[in-house]
Formats: C-alpha cells, sequence, structure tokens
C-alpha cells in the first residue's frame, strides 16, 4: 500500500505526522486513508473525526481581538440589563 499514498500525496514523506498536516493536504481522500492507517497503528493519536471539521471552521472563522476578561464583562454587562426591570 505505500505506492498507493505516496502516488497520491507525493509530499507524505516529508509530511510532519499530525492531524493538522494531513487536513492541509489537497487530496483529501488520500489524507484520509494515510490518517486511518496512521490512527489504527498508533502512529497518530485517535481523534474525533466529526467533531474536528467544527474546530477547524472557529479557527478560520473568529479572530479573537479582546481578551477573556473583556469578553465576560462585556456579557455581564448585557445580561444585567436584559434581566433587569423592563424586560
Amino acid at each position: 500500500m505505500p505506492c498507493r499514498v505516496t502516488r497520491f500525496l507525493p509530499n507524505a514523506g516529508r509530511l510532519p505526522l499530525t492531524h493538522e498536516a494531513l487536513d492541509a493536504c489537497p487530496r483529501r481522500n488520500a489524507a484520509g486513508y494515510l490518517r486511518h492507517m496512521l490512527t489504527v497503528s498508533d502512529a497518530l493519536p485517535q481523534r474525533d473525526e466529526h467533531l474536528a471539521p467544527t474546530g477547524q471552521w472557529l479557527n478560520l472563522s473568529f479572530k479573537w481581538s479582546k481578551t477573556a476578561g473583556q469578553i465576560l464583562g462585556r456579557l455581564c454587562r448585557h445580561c444585567s440589563r436584559v434581566s433587569g426591570p423592563g424586560h
């Protein structure tokens, strides 16, 4: 099977053995096959493949410009406003 992987992923021998490196591969099927073989053989840790795209989407979609304290402070002020009299 190594021929199949190197045929579809010519850079496979130079990729770091990480899920992130495989996620960046343009050949999704070949990368998925290689990921499966590596996780089954315990060369790569298991991960929840249904949850992984959510993490990738979050990393691409949100650029955090405030600290956690600033965000929580604003959320607390908003909650106080909407839970006060008149709401």
